[in-house]
């Protein structure tokens, strides 16, 4: 699985996000708190038509990958007309090619200017994740999963993921980091996306030396994946003509060439060291560093669960030595890191 910095951010119509709905928890929370009334958030303008090009040129080129093109553009837009979806799209352009606090001051900027929208939140919770501030991170996921209101494009179970991964990250809360991932892998409809909540919820127990507690929901899981690709594959194949169909046997199933069901797999001892770092490799040089990172990654978290906290820091540090920095795992092998050094403090527990 691709778990790239753009994945649900940009890759939106901009009409659509024209359209977005502007929280009010950052404001709500604290205007609650201190029994005052709630101050008006700012909304986004309408953008100009030839902001609007302007933009519309930019989406295209991250969609593209091209994003020191993209952030060219929207220097130029911006410099024009300063508008909130212009630094959220250069905030966007700058966290994919890994300018994280450039991208932090735009994300920011976009805010003042345009309210806390879903996406500004959950844009800028993933980007203080991945400088390392943790506990921002979880206020901005908490903001958009406790606000009221539903957003059409970011459903609230991203960042009931998200604030668990961002917990799990920070340490000394596990037990409410794995409450948010498990409700995520209830609530995802996304196939991937539930197998790795369950693969973080896993990591969180061995974190613990507490694995083998998650070991039979882990096989389920990746049972149940496996027989839904095998069943989607096979009502693909009975809809061709039965010229085009592969004689059975002689084209590898789709679930044997999963990645993602091959983490699984390993996980739950049915696929070696070897065997999983042999398959992370691919014809594609990024591909196999994305998966190279996860690999190392699990069979880090794997070596910790086993209280071999040395040769778990080994293969950690692989990970992070991959480079693959739109990857959800190099940030998990970072925090970790950080954990091994100096555990986080437990939380309080609640009065």
């Amino acid at each position: 699985m691709t778990h790239v910095f753009l994945r649900r951010i940009v890759l939106l119509s901009l009409l659509a996000l024209w359209q977005l709905p502007v929280m009010t928890g950052a404001v709500v929370l604290s205007a609650h708190a201190a029994g005052t009334e709630e101050p008006q958030q700012p909304r986004p303008s309408t953008p100009s038509n030839e902001l609007m090009a302007q933009l519309k040129e930019a989406e295209q080129k991250l969609n593209k990958k091209d994003f020191a093109g993209a952030t060219k553009v929207l220097d130029q837009a911006i410099t024009k007309e300063p508008h909130y979806f212009g630094y959220y799209l250069r905030a966007a352009a700058k966290g994919a090619s890994g300018d994280y606090n450039g991208a932090l001051d735009d994300v920011n900027h976009a805010i003042r200017i345009g309210g806390s929208t879903v996406p500004a939140l959950m844009m800028r919770g993933k980007l203080y994740v991945r400088v390392k501030e943790y506990a921002k991170g979880v206020e901005d996921y908490k903001l958009v999963v406790q606000d009221d209101m539903r957003d059409p494009i970011h459903k609230n179970i991203e960042a009931v993921r998200y604030l668990g991964v961002a917990l799990f990250c920070k340490g000394g809360d596990d037990e409410t980091a794995g409450n948010f991932l498990s409700m995520a892998l209830s609530n995802s409809e996304d196939a991937e996306e539930k197998l790795y909540s369950c693969y973080f919820l896993w990591c969180i127990h061995a974190r613990h030396g507490k694995q083998q507690l998650w070991a039979d929901t882990l096989k389920n899981v990746v049972d149940a994946e496996e027989k839904r690709l095998n069943a989607v594959e096979t009502e693909a194949n009975a809809a061709l003509p039965e010229t085009a169909k592969p004689a059975a046997g002689t084209v590898p199933s789709a679930a044997s060439k999963s990645w993602s069901l091959k983490v699984g797999r390993f996980l739950s001892d049915e696929l070696s060291e070897t065997d999983l770092l042999a398959a992370a490799q691919s014809p594609e040089a990024e591909t196999t560093a994305n998966q190279l990172c996860e690999a190392h990654y699990y069979i880090g978290m794997k070596q910790l669960g086993k209280g071999h906290k040395d040769e778990a820091a080994v293969h950690l540090n692989k990970a992070v030595e991959t480079k693959a920095m739109n990857m959800v795992e190099i940030t998990l092998a970072e925090a970790e890191l950080l954990q091994l050094k100096n555990p986080a403090e437990p939380a309080a527990p609640a009065i």
